[in-house]
């Protein structure tokens, strides 16, 4: 079951629409930035009556008043010329050490596809050159090559966890835990032992940090892998097959529920759609219906509810799961009234902040960064010149501190943006 929030009166979403719609002085107390809790609403002035102040919110009302931006300050840094075709995957954020960029490609002594990760330059304590160090997350050659960019998530411990594809006599879906630090060696263990295509998979942990990894098999069907009591189980989804102009994720939710996304699924209905995992079998609902979607990409809020997000031409879009119901706001508008991101490029990330709200990041040739702060939306400039980066991906830390890598494709480098408050 699905409902569309207007711009009028909004079901508040991350951004409290009606913040975003150009309200003044309303307040929110509804959910992902507040409740979509009970019945609370927020424009035009009206008052909310739901349950928290913001995305994991205390509860209590949330008064928005004149919006306030809180930019962050961005600084960049190339980290290392590489081969032409490499793609970021995620950040590693360990706990003593610098940041790490995990990316999918071969390194500069020209091996070939793998999974590595290389830290952000550190400079000598004596004033000396800046120097970099690196690790191979993926088996090896020995094994078998990585055919598709890593799939990455981290524990709130700063660990890493990843998923690739490896090609050695089939393609197999594998998992790698990892510490973040390049000293200790990562784990690498099959997933599932279905054939795999070699769309990239895509990895997320559930409340308890399990993983489970949604992955498309050499028929375009998608497959939901889980480790929830120590072994990996592996089952199909039912609902249809993923075109190749779609995109998949998945994840569980707050009750062990698996739910997989698509869009351009085979027989479906045009945008995005969650199939949900039930006692009978397999279900699918649609989430939103526009034709131009792209993506998309979910995850769990601090509250525990299923929160999906994509790409429209027009600009972002989100969606919250409220017991069945999704609450959509589409496309997400700005503290001016404006849409931001958008596009036919699926080039986005996003994650929660320590204060439970959502950061993202987008782009396919100049990078923003946007923000909401529970009732308006921000957005603003990672790097102000379109210098063809391509394919952002971030993290947050617990201190508000982003840090960001992409990959000049022009230049054949990759680049860490950190920003701070």
């Amino acid at each position: 079951m699905s409902t569309r929030v207007s711009n009028a009166v909004a079901i508040a979403l991350l951004s409290a629409l009606a913040c975003s719609s150009g309200a003044k002085n309303t307040t929110d107390a509804s959910g992902v930035g507040g409740a979509l809790g009970s019945g609370g609403t927020s424009g035009g002035g009206v008052t909310g009556t739901g349950g928290g102040a913001g995305l994991g919110g205390s509860g209590g009302n949330r008064t928005c008043g004149t919006p306030a931006r809180r930019d962050l300050r961005f600084s960049s840094q190339r980290v290392r010329m590489l081969p032409a075709g490499i793609v970021p995957a995620g950040i590693a954020l360990p706990a003593s050490g610098p940041p790490a960029i995990i990316y999918f490609g071969a390194d500069q002594a020209g091996n070939s596809n793998q999974i590595w990760a290389t830290t952000v330059p550190q400079q000598a304590g004596d004033g000396g050159v800046t120097t970099t160090t690196g690790i191979r997350l993926s088996r090896g050659s020995n094994s078998g090559v990585a055919t598709s960019p890593a799939s990455v998530s981290r524990t709130r411990d700063g660990s890493v966890r990843v998923a690739y594809v490896e090609q050695n006599l089939g393609a197999r879906v594998r998992y790698v835990e990892w510490s973040g630090d390049v000293n200790q060696n990562p784990i690498d263990v099959e997933a599932d032992g279905s054939n795999s295509g070699n769309s990239r998979p895509v990895l997320s942990l559930d409340a308890s940090e399990s993983p489970t990894i949604v992955f498309l098999d050499i028929d375009s069907v998608m497959h939901f892998a889980r480790r929830p009591q120590g072994s990996w189980q592996g089952e199909t989804v039912t609902t249809g097959a993923v075109l190749t102009t779609g995109a998949f994720t998945g994840l569980d939710d707050a009750a062990g529920m698996p739910i997989a996304f698509a869009t351009a699924q085979v027989g479906g209905t045009p945008g995005v759609t969650a199939s949900v995992r039930t006692a009978s079998g397999w279900t699918k609902q649609p989430v939103d219906s526009n034709e131009t979607d792209v993506g998309p990409r979910a995850a769990l809020d601090p509250m525990g509810r299923v929160v999906v997000m994509w790409g429209t031409a027009e600009g972002m879009g989100l969606a919250v799961r409220e017991g069945d119901v999704w609450s959509v706001t589409s496309p997400l508008r700005d503290s001016d009234g404006g849409v931001f991101g958008g596009g036919p490029s699926s080039a986005f990330d996003f994650t929660f902040a320590a204060d439970g709200q959502i950061r993202i990041v987008y782009g396919d040739s100049r990078v923003d960064y946007a923000y909401s702060d529970g009732c308006f939306w921000y957005h603003q400039a990672v790097e102000p010149e379109f210098v063809q980066r391509t394919a952002p991906v971030f993290a947050v830390d617990a201190a508000g501190n982003v840090h960001v890598a992409t990959f000049n494709r022009s230049t054949n480098e990759l680049w860490y943006e950190h920003g701070a408050p």
